[in-house]
């Protein structure tokens, strides 16, 4: 593996962690947002950084399919999986 695949692949690993800690914490962010009245930004905010996480998994994947890299795409396409399943998963 190349480093630049091996970059991208312990990134994706630690923001999937990262994602994993927040929807464990969601529900109760939901309802100390909601007591505060910020929850439209909350939900805001939380609907882009999954995006953001999506999308620069599609990013890295790309670069993997560009330069003909199949043995690391589907570790790509595992971390997409999870990062998709995983709000439906704490049910969020």
């Amino acid at each position: 593996m190349q480093k630049k695949h091996l970059f991208f692949t312990l990134s994706i690993a630690f923001l999937s962690l990262a994602h994993l800690i927040f929807s464990y914490f969601y529900i109760r962010m939901y309802g100390y947002f909601n007591l505060h009245g910020h929850l439209n930004s909350f939900m805001t905010v939380a609907w882009l950084l999954r995006f953001v996480i999506d999308a620069y998994i599609v990013i890295c994947g790309f670069f993997a399919v560009r330069e003909e890299r199949y043995k690391v795409l589907p570790v790509y396409l595992l971390f997409f999986l999870f990062n998709l399943v995983l709000p439906f998963i704490f049910h969020i």
